[in-house]
């Protein structure tokens, strides 16, 4: 145990130097890299909007990102619905007697978020430990009352007091998932762009959920960016998931971890695979690092999307494999240097949730190697570097949580008490101490309340302990999936 423990020190220290590295270099990237203004270019931009059970959120998106748009000009906002949502509300009918008993013996109705929005499930709070009967009469009034998604965005599309033209499609397979409902109003776009004379070569698709938030910078960035290389294809806006901080020592620590990984990982592979795919070098062509895409703040060009067949919808999650397909194909994937402030659940075990789901991409790597191959992009050679790298990295997240509990447990187990005490204290500030530090000062500097103090440290600690919980779950449902045929779906990982 004290040799296992040694080693998780190991690897945690060597990890968290390398991460707080990367971080002070991806945040002083952030600071220095600010292309200079620019406009549009003559550039058509298409922000596509995937809804689904969005009813709290929909006019709110939808007017934030008229608002967006409109700086650029030449634009227009897609609402995106999807049958499923139809098919889900006959599903959530048969759980209205069980929230109904719920409400009744005074339980929580947290868990029946798929049912009714959070906002409605809080409303009916006021019935709780009243009598199922009429704790389920009032379920119902709710559930009757409440106005489907795709019927608020057909009228929020048909209103013409909007900065740019708001457009609704509705993809009409229950069983479609976000990459399709994207997938469906990008042709839909296409086509009608086509046919009034616009080349898809001058057309922006952007893809945002319904709870982004972009910065007012994120559009006169990427004119910049475009300003700058006209060659741009693939423009990644990264996240930190720090919009919902002081909601709980747990949920900040989480948050921040989830940030620190943007910084210490996502950030600096985008830029070392962006200045790859622009080399010529017969030697950089045999180890092609490995970047990935993300479903918001992913801004592809139209004729790059179409070469690419669109997002992905053959696997469980679309953005790492569509990242898979831009790298065999030699596509450069960009960074762009202005950080979107994105939510995170606010409980351990919504991002235990979030992270299975985000986790089935890594699994699936031969998956997505299969689909470049059936496409044609990359070599055999290329296809089975990136596969090694997505595994690995797959790996190193199921070996987060063990080796944090086998530091933990080194002053136990070793002869020299004190000296594995340090050993493991260090190693833990270097793996998430440093950089939630480095992050939380950064953040101040724009104007974001952000402390990092011992509250943030030990719930950063809880989240090291339990980041590696979500992928084992799901590493457990895709072997039940290899061995019994059992199917899974892509579920919504909050609201």
């Amino acid at each position: 145990m004290a040799w296992a423990g040694w080693a998780g020190v190991s690897a945690l220290a060597l990890r968290g130097v390398s991460g707080s590295r990367h971080v002070f270099a991806s945040l002083a990237w952030l600071t220095r890299s600010q292309p200079p203004p620019a406009d549009g270019g003559g550039q058509h931009l298409v922000l596509i909007v995937p809804l689904l059970r969005e009813q709290r959120l929909i006019t709110s998106v939808t007017a934030r990102m008229t608002r967006l748009a409109a700086w650029w000009g030449s634009a227009s906002v897609v609402l995106v619905t999807t049958e499923r949502e139809h098919a889900d509300r006959q599903a959530a009918w048969t759980r209205l007697p069980d929230l109904a008993a719920a409400l009744s013996c005074g339980l929580p109705a947290s868990g029946y978020v798929g049912v009714l929005p959070g906002d409605r499930l809080d409303a009916l709070a006021a019935h709780a430990r009243e009598p199922a009967a009429r704790c389920l009469e009032a379920v119902r009034g709710e559930f009757e009352a409440l106005e489907s998604t795709p019927v608020m965005a057909a009228r929020l599309a048909a209103r013409s007091d909007w900065p740019v033209p708001v457009r609704h499609y509705h993809f009409p397979d229950p069983r479609g998932t976000m990459a399709d409902q994207v997938n469906h109003a990008a042709a839909g776009e296409l086509g009608r762009l086509t046919r009034a004379g616009i080349d898809s070569a001058r057309v922006w698709l952007a893809v945002y959920n319904a709870d982004s938030e972009p910065s007012p910078a994120t559009l006169p960035s990427l004119a910049g960016l475009l300003d700058a290389d006209p060659g741009t294809q693939i423009v990644q806006q990264p996240a930190v998931f720090t919009r919902g901080l002081g909601a709980g020592p747990a949920a900040d620590g989480l948050a921040l971890l989830q940030s620190r990984w943007t910084l210490a990982r996502e950030i600096p592979r985008l830029r070392h695979q962006a200045v790859h795919a622009r080399a010529a070098s017969a030697l950089g062509r045999l180890m092609p690092p490995l970047a990935h895409c993300v479903g918001h703040g992913l801004f592809v060009r139209a004729d790059t999307f179409a070469r690419l067949g669109g997002l992905p919808t053959a696997t469980m999650n679309e953005d790492l494999a569509f990242g898979f397909l831009a790298c065999a194909a030699g596509v450069p994937i960009d960074p762009l240097p202005v950080l979107e402030l994105a939510g995170s659940p606010v409980t351990v075990t919504g991002v235990i949730r979030q992270a299975r789901q985000w986790f089935w991409s890594y699994p699936q790597y031969p998956a997505a190697a299969r689909l470049a191959a059936d496409a044609g992009l990359g070599t055999r050679w290329v296809r089975m570097m990136l596969t090694a790298r997505g595994l690995a990295r797959g790996a190193l997240w199921l070996g987060q949580s063990p080796a944090v509990a086998l530091a933990m447990a080194l002053p136990v187990t070793a002869r020299r008490k004190k000296t594995a005490a340090a050993a493991a204290a260090g190693a833990l500030a270097a793996y998430y101490g440093v950089p939630f530090a480095a992050l939380a000062r950064y953040l101040r500097r724009t104007g974001t309340c952000a402390r990092c103090g011992p509250r943030e440290l030990a719930g950063g600690f809880l989240a090291c302990l339990t980041s590696s919980v979500g992928p084992w779950w799901c590493l457990g449902q895709v072997t039940r999936a290899r061995i019994t045929g059992a199917r899974y779906t892509h579920g919504k990982t909050e609201r």
